[in-house]
């Protein structure tokens, strides 16, 4: 799964899950890419895997899905 540039991204583990935008892509031999990513002024690089494009928003309300189940 990959991201474009300019797209709206969420960091999965975020517990604001702040909406960031894609801002370049960095691809390493084997396969890993890194993408750098905007929120606020501020910018971080972030593996692919860490990202999603919907919003958690039980994670947002602060909802832990285990205690739920």
């Amino acid at each position: 799964m990959g991201f474009k540039l300019g797209q709206t991204v969420y960091i999965k583990t975020d517990p604001k899950q702040f909406e960031n935008k894609v801002v370049s892509k960095t691809e390493f031999y084997g396969g890993t890419i890194m993408y750098t990513i905007s929120c606020n002024g501020s910018r971080v690089d972030v593996y692919g895997c860490d990202l999603t494009h919907e919003r958690d928003e039980l994670r947002a309300l602060g909802v832990n899905k285990q205690e739920q189940e």
